[in-house]
C-alpha cells in the first residue's frame, strides 16, 4: 500500500498576521523616534554651540588685531569713509554723531575673522557707494541696504548683505529660509547691557559692546568684572514673519508710555506673556527678530539685553517702536538658550535664571534713579541675569 504525503504550501501572510507585524513595526518607531529626534536635536545643540565658539573667537582674533572690541553700532571701520570725505579723523565726529554707516552690526565687523574676506570688503565698498549714491552725498544716514545697488560705473551690484553664512544661523532655528532678495538671517545677537534703552543711545557703556560713536572704544581691559563673568552673544530665534504671535522670534507690544526719555517697568513685557508659546491676546505684535546681520538699528536685528530671563517675551516701546524693542534671549532648545561669555566659553543658561526687581522702571528719578535710564550708572538692579550683562559694574556673581 502506498502512502502519499500531502503537503500545504502557503502563498502569503494571512491578514492578521500582516497585522501583528504592522503593529510590532509601529511600536518600534514609536520607541525610537524620540530618540532619534533627541539625537538630531542633540547635534544641532552641538552644531550652535560651536557656532558661538567661533564666533567668539573671531571677536578675540578681531581685538588682537584692534586692541578694543567690535561695536555694537557706529563702528569705527564704518565711519572711515564718510569722513575722511570731508576731511575729518575717523572719531572726528563731535559736530554730527551720525555720519558713517552707523547702523553696522558686530557681525559684519568680525567677517574677516570668519573667513568671510570677500564679504567684507562687499560690506566696505557698500559702505562707501550705498544704494543709487555713487558721490556718498547722503549715505551718513542709511544702514545696509536691502537689495540691489549700482556702482560708479552704472553696473548692477549684488548687495554683501543678503549672504547667507552658515555660522550666522542655529540648526535649531526653525525660520532660515533666505529669499535671494531677502536680507540674510541671524541667530546670534550681542550684548547691549542690562537697560532697556533705544538702540542708538550712544552714551550707554554698561556692556562690552558700545557705540563707537560715544568716544570710548576699549579691550578687554575695559571689562574689570572680569571676561568669565560677562555676557558676549546669546541666541535669538528668527522671526518667521514680519508679524508674529509666538513669543520666539516675534515682538509683542503693550502699548507702553510714550515719552521718548523714559521706559516702562521691564515687568510689562512679562505680562504679555500668553499660553502655548504666544502673545497673549491684548498683545499686538510687531515686526519679527533676527532679520538683517549687517544691521544693529532696532535693536531686533543683532543686540539683545540681559534684563528678562530667557525665552521670556521681547517687546516693543511706544506703540511698536522698533527702536526701543526689549530683545529677549530665545531658542527652540529646551529649557533655555546658549550663551558664549567674555571668556569665549560657551555655557547653557536656564530660563529660571535670577531676575529680581522687574517693576523697576529706571526713569523719572524713581527710587533715586537718574531722570532718564540712559544715565544710570549704578549696579545691576536684575539679579544674576542682569549682573553678567555688565562689563563694569563690580559685581561677582555666583554662576548659575
Amino acid at each position: 500500500m502506498k502512502i502519499r504525503s500531502f503537503y500545504i504550501l502557503k502563498n502569503g501572510f494571512t491578514l492578521v498576521e500582516l497585522l501583528v507585524v504592522i503593529a510590532i513595526i509601529g511600536v518600534l518607531i514609536a520607541l525610537l523616534l524620540p530618540a532619534v529626534q533627541a539625537a538630531r536635536e542633540a547635534a544641532r545643540r552641538s552644531q550652535c554651540v560651536n557656532n558661538l565658539k567661533q564666533l567668539s573667537l573671531a571677536i578675540h582674533n578681531f581685538h588682537d588685531t584692534n586692541t578694543f572690541l567690535p561695536a555694537a553700532g557706529y563702528s569705527k571701520h564704518f565711519m572711515v569713509a564718510p569722513n575722511e570725505a570731508e576731511g575729518k579723523t575717523p572719531l572726528d565726529i563731535s559736530d554730527d554723531i551720525s555720519k558713517g554707516r552707523r547702523d553696522i552690526s558686530y557681525l559684519a565687523q568680525i567677517l574677516p575673522y570668519i573667513e568671510q574676506q570677500s564679504v567684507y570688503e562687499l560690506a566696505l565698498e557698500d559702505a562707501k557707494i550705498g544704494l543709487g549714491d555713487p558721490d556718498g552725498t547722503n549715505r551718513a544716514y542709511r544702514g545696509p541696504t536691502k537689495g540691489d545697488y549700482d556702482d560708479s560705473t552704472g553696473v548692477k551690484q549684488k548687495t554683501p548683505w543678503n549672504a547667507k553664512i552658515g555660522m550666522f544661523l542655529c540648526p535649531s532655528s526653525r525660520n532660515r529660509t533666505i529669499a535671494d532678495n531677502n536680507p540674510g538671517l541671524t541667530s546670534y545677537h550681542c550684548n547691549r547691557g542690562d537697560l532697556w534703552v533705544y538702540w542708538d543711545w550712544y552714551t550707554v557703556t554698561r556692556s562690552p559692546f558700545v557705540m563707537h560713536a560715544s568716544g570710548t572704544m576699549f579691550g578687554f581691559e575695559g571689562i574689570p568684572d572680569g571676561l568669565t563673568n560677562t555676557v558676549f552673544l546669546s541666541e535669538m530665534c528668527i522671526g518667521d514673519n514680519k508679524v508674529s504671535q509666538f513669543i520666539r522670534g516675534g515682538i509683542g507690544n503693550p502699548a507702553t508710555d510714550s515719552d521718548n526719555n523714559k521706559m516702562s517697568p521691564v515687568s510689562v513685557c512679562m505680562d504679555i506673556r500668553g499660553s502655548n508659546g504666544e502673545f497673549n491676546t491684548t498683545a499686538k505684535k510687531a515686526a519679527s527678530i533676527g532679520h538683517y546681520w549687517g544691521s544693529v538699528s532696532n535693536n531686533r536685528a543683532t543686540l539683545f539685553f540681559t534684563i528678562l530671563p530667557p525665552n521670556s517675551p521681547s517687546c516693543s516701546h511706544q506703540d511698536n517702536n522698533e527702536g526701543k524693542v526689549l530683545t529677549t534671549p530665545s531658542s527652540f532648545h529646551a529649557g533655555g538658550v546658549n550663551v558664549a561669555l567674555g571668556d569665549a566659553s560657551v555655557r547653557f543658561f536656564s530660563e529660571t535664571i535670577n531676575t529680581t526687581n522687574l517693576s523697576y522702571a529706571i526713569n523719572g528719578g524713581v527710587d533715586g534713579f537718574p531722570s532718564t535710564p540712559r544715565d544710570y550708572t549704578g549696579p545691576a538692579i536684575y539679579g544674576v541675569w542682569s549682573q553678567l550683562g555688565t562689563r563694569a559694574g563690580g559685581e561677582n556673581p555666583t554662576m548659575p
